[in-house]
């Protein structure tokens, strides 16, 4: 405590000592004429101590400081560094963009040209296959012209033939007058021989009725050797005769033989000259085509020399276009060496890519997990042994505070006595104030006017006045300044031992926070290590499922390998059997057994009726536990709306807590404006050691209202981190149920597709087997029906495929969607609480630095009085700072552990969801094998049995194998085709890719040059 002596008071001007400005022996001088002693105040040699020590920490803390400023300049200069190569790779990007619009301009030129080359190169190929079309023409009428030549070779050989057969019919004309003379000539040698004989006859007859006497028998013998002779010689006659008539008969049938042949010939005749006449004109229409030709062959001759002139500029338009590839490959090694500027990138994706390894080793990192749980159980039980020491230490401390409380009470008793005489302290030091406002006021305007010396004299002589009145108390000072330096000494041990405790409670704070995180950190641990062993028996249990769905898979092929054996042995049964039938078919025993077939046909369908009518109820029954299963969906999604209430509920009482910690801040704030009026009020020592205690107890409840505002923040993040779990997985949940409801539902809407699909096949198959029985006629259109069905089938099958194919396609892009989606969104909300946090801190800082400004403004007036307590305050101030700092520190890094849990956790839920749906696809399409097996089955049964009355199946294969030769044929030519299409637009894609390349390269350096944008927005906001 400060004793007082009188003060002479002289004009204004105050000396302070150089090296304590905070403590300083204020010397105040008055004009010669009156030279009373000088006062001193001395102060306490514990006090300076300790304000130098506290000196000594801030001057630590002013190198400290100066340390990290040095940093941050350090940070400024590689700030400017990156900004400038910000600006160098911006103008990179430019420079390549540039580069990149006049090569896409190029590459737009070379598309025209090739566009306009490929028109030019199918007009080619028109032209191509038109004068191939031609000249097979032109061959066609050379082919022709050369028949014509050789059937009028023909003609002319058979009119050759026909004019010797001309000679040869007059020269048998000829022998046929000659004969027809002889035969006249002998006609009338036997009439004359007729009539000879006649007349001999009659002579012969006249002379026997004459010569009846004696020379009759000489008449007779003549008569009758004449007789005789004529009848030889008539004999001889009918000989010839006979002999010419048979001749006679035989020149006629010649003659009828040649006439026949003759009109033969004529006919012959007729129609060669028909034919020559034909062929003739024939001949002139081949010479006119051929006239035709020939001008259309000069004209595609000159067409293909034109051609071929464009085909040799074309060449030179490829050798340019080769050029333009060269310098485009040059341009190509000139963005590969800029490609090697940016090497970094491509080690942030060789980062990115050792992180996706490092994903695939989970499963190893589980057993280091274990070991580091076995681990922190060891540190967790040493921390507790040490908090079972500290707390003993503790209870001693108590004991030794309880003793300490009762000098506490009789301390508070003396400080009573002290606050009532500082009162009238406080009232006479309110006087003195106003004297000496008046004396600044004063001191001020001596400089304009010295004529108020007068009224400074008188001042000062009050002041003497009250100097003097309070040299009458100073007994009662100095008593209550050996009390007030006992209770100091008692409030020093005091003091020590609540630092003491202090300490060891930071200590336990720290160790139980630190327990608190290693248990916090153990159950992350066990639930990962739970849901990773989870995982893994489910894993197991889909490879079980999986394997044994192969083995299924392997059965059901060895079973469709048998069946098709069998199928094929059944299909040379049924070749027999339909050679058997072919060959029975004409008697009445074939159509009652095909009657009889189709009798058991019928009731074979009817069965299978009854068995497509049980399936249909077991589908319906499937579809109605469908329904049960999606109304069990509906009570998780409600309970889901309920989790969402209560996690809304426990936002609010976030919210809540969040005002309360801002209604303490707000009585902190109140404190310290208290504290800063205390800090105006004081005056002189007694009061600043008086208000230091109270600040002291200010800040001591402050501090245990700072710790169980931790507490609560640390229950509260606690709270928050297991709401935020439990809300990513009830989401998670959500988002697998609602697929999962999505699944089935599109399963659902299959299955009665596919149930409306059987029935109306159902229906068909009815109507088909009432034709059957019918008509048996209609037995080829059922099997061209059954074979365009099962055409239907293999399309239905191939669709079937690519919808799978695509479906898998969407889920799995769908996949990726929510995946990011949830990435961004979780982002987003990162983002949202760092910016709150930041508008938080940002509040807190300006409300700091206004109360800072504030107290610097009120203490710049009483610097030299109020030093001390500035810098306790500073002191506490900047701990405040520290502790938030580190506590910023941790809740960053807190931040930083729970993205990256929450963005291992997302990206393990998105490979289970992956596998999850390939393993469910893998079901859904074993299930469609097994009934598109069933349904194979059915359609083999009523083809086996169709088959039976197949009676053009023969032709219809031949057909069909035609059918898919031509198809081969057409598949082979369009390959070509495709293929020279391909080989003539390779270069124009090769083009683009190297255009899409340099693209891809503008647009990694633009992700850079983002990248190091955030890295310096980050490094700013650290700074």
């Amino acid at each position: 405590m400060a004793s007082f002596r009188p003060l002479p008071i002289h004009p204004p001007r105050i000396q302070l000592q150089p090296g304590a400005p905070q403590f300083a022996t204020v010397i105040i001088e008055t004009p010669p004429r009156k030279q009373p002693e000088p006062i001193q105040i001395e102060f306490d040699e514990g006090l300076i101590t300790r304000m130098q020590e506290e000196i000594d920490v801030w001057r630590n803390k002013f190198f400290q400081l100066e340390l990290q400023f040095q940093i941050n300049a350090g940070e400024l200069k590689k700030i400017d560094y990156l900004e400038g190569r910000i600006k160098v790779l911006q103008d990179a990007i430019k420079q390549l963009n540039i580069e990149n619009r006049a090569q896409i301009n190029q590459n737009e030129i070379l598309r025209v040209k090739c566009d306009e080359l490929e028109l030019e190169n199918q007009d080619l190929k028109m032209a191509r296959l038109e004068n191939k079309r031609l000249r097979e023409l032109l061959d066609g009428a050379h082919d022709e012209l050369s028949q014509a030549k050789q059937t009028i070779a023909n003609y002319e050989d058979q009119l050759a033939d026909l004019a010797i057969k001309d000679q040869v019919i007059k020269e048998q004309k000829d022998k046929i007058n000659q004969l027809l003379v002889e035969i006249e000539f002998w006609k009338k040698r036997y009439q004359q021989l007729d009539t000879d004989r006649i007349k001999g006859i009659e002579e012969f007859k006249k002379s026997s009725e004459t010569l009846r006497n004696s020379q009759f028998n000489e008449l007779r013998r003549s008569g009758s050797m004449q007789a005789q002779g004529y009848q030889n010689e008539l004999k001889n006659l009918r000989v010839q005769l006979e002999r010419l008539q048979q001749e006679n008969n035989e020149l006629k049938d010649n003659i009828h033989q040649l006439e026949s042949a003759k009109n033969g010939q004529n006919s012959q005749f007729k129609e060669v000259n028909t034919k020559l006449e034909s062929s003739t004109k024939e001949i002139k229409r081949l010479n006119d085509v051929l006239l035709q030709r020939g001008q259309q062959n000069k004209q595609l001759e000159l067409r293909i020399k034109e051609l071929e002139r464009q085909v040799s500029e074309k060449n030179i338009l490829k050798e340019e276009i080769d050029k333009l590839k060269q310098q485009l490959n040059d341009k190509n090694k000139q963005l590969q060496d800029q490609h090697n500027q940016i090497t970094q990138l491509n080690n942030r994706i060789a980062e990115l890519e050792r992180l996706l390894q490092e994903s695939k080793q989970y499963k190893e990192k589980i057993q280091q997990l274990q070991t580091e749980i076995a681990q922190l159980k060891a540190i967790i039980q040493g921390k507790d042994e040490e908090i079972a020491i500290l707390k003993q230490k503790i209870e001693n401390l108590t004991d030794q505070l309880k003793e300490i409380d009762k000098i506490i009470q009789e301390k508070y008793a003396l400080e009573n006595k002290v606050a009532m005489l500082a009162t009238e302290i406080e009232r006479k030091a309110a006087q003195l104030k106003n004297k000496e406002k008046t004396i600044d006021e004063l001191r001020e305007n001596l400089d304009q006017n010295n004529h108020t010396l007068a009224e400074v004299e008188q001042l000062q002589q009050d002041i003497e006045g009250l100097n003097l009145e309070l040299k009458g108390k100073d007994d009662l000072i100095k008593e209550l300044d050996q009390k007030y330096h006992e209770a100091l000494k008692y409030q020093e041990q005091v003091s020590q031992l609540e630092t003491q405790v202090f300490d060891l409670q930071g200590k336990v704070a720290m160790l139980s926070s630190e327990i608190e995180r290693q248990r916090i950190k153990l159950d992350k641990y066990k639930k990962d290590y739970d849901g990773q062993q989870v995982k893994i028996n489910e894993l197991n249990d889909m490879k079980f499922d999986f394997e044994s769905m192969q083995d299924a898979l392997q059965r059901y092929k060895a079973q469709e390998d048998q069946q098709q054996q069998e199928y094929d042995s059944w299909r040379e049964i049924l070749k027999k059997a339909d050679l058997e039938s072919s060959e029975l078919q004409k008697t009445q025993e074939t159509l009652s057994s095909e009657k009889q077939i189709a009798q058991d046909h019928h009731e074979k369908l009817t069965e299978q009726i009854e068995e497509l009518n049980k399936l249909l109820l077991e589908e319906r029954a499937k579809i109605e536990g469908l329904h049960k299963e999606i109304e069990k969906y509906q009570d998780l999604e409600n309970k889901v709306y309920e989790m969402q209430n209560k996690t809304a509920m426990l936002s609010a009482e976030i919210e809540r807590r969040s005002v309360k910690e801002k209604t303490k801040q707000q009585q902190f704030d109140e404190l310290s404006q208290l504290s800063k009026q205390q800090q105006e009020d004081l005056e002189k020592m007694a009061q600043i050691e008086q208000e230091n205690e109270t600040l002291n107890e200010s800040i001591k409840k402050t501090q245990d209202e700072i710790a169980s505002m931790q507490k609560l923040l640390d229950e509260t993040q606690e709270k928050l981190e297991k709401a935020l779990s439990e809300r990513g997985n009830l989401e998670n949940k959500v988002a697998m149920l609602s697929t999962e409801i999505e699944r089935q539902s599109y399963r659902l809407k299959n299955k009665t597709e596919e149930c409306s699909q059987l029935n109306q096949k159902n229906q068909e198959l009815q109507g088909e087997i009432l034709k059957l029985q019918d008509l048996p006629a209609e037995v080829e259109e059922l099997t061209q029906q059954v074979e365009e069905l099962r055409h239907q089938l293999n399309e239905a099958d191939l669709k079937q495929v690519k919808l799978t194919q695509d479906l898998d396609a969407v889920a799995h892009e769908k996949a990726q969607i929510e995946a990011e989606i949830q990435k961004n969104q979780d982002e987003i909300k990162l983002q949202q609480q760092l910016t709150e946090e930041a508008k938080k801190q940002l509040a807190n800082f300006t409300e700091k630095f206004k109360s800072v400004e504030e107290e610097n403004s009120s203490l710049r007036a009483l610097e030299s009085k109020l030093s001390e307590y500035q810098m306790k305050t500073a002191l506490l101030a900047s701990q405040i700072e520290a502790q938030n700092k580190k506590y910023q520190g941790k809740l960053d890094e807190m931040s930083a552990l729970q993205q990256n849990y929450d963005d291992l956790k997302a990206h393990q839920l998105d490979v289970e969801d992956i596998q999850g749906e390939l393993e469910r696809t893998l079901t859904i399409l074993n299930e469609k094998d097994k009934e598109h097996g069933l349904y194979d089955k059915k359609i083999q049964e009523l083809e086996a049995q169709i088959k039976q009355l197949e009676d053009v199946k023969y032709q219809l294969e031949s057909k069909m194998a035609m059918v898919s030769s031509e198809v081969e044929r057409v598949k082979y030519k369009y390959e070509k085709l495709q293929k020279e299409y391909e080989e003539n637009h390779q270069r124009l894609l090769e083009a683009e890719e190297e255009l899409i390349q340099n693209s891809k390269e503008v647009q990694a350096l633009e992700d850079e040059l983002h990248h190091t944008q955030q890295e310096l927005a980050q490094s700013r906001k650290q700074g």
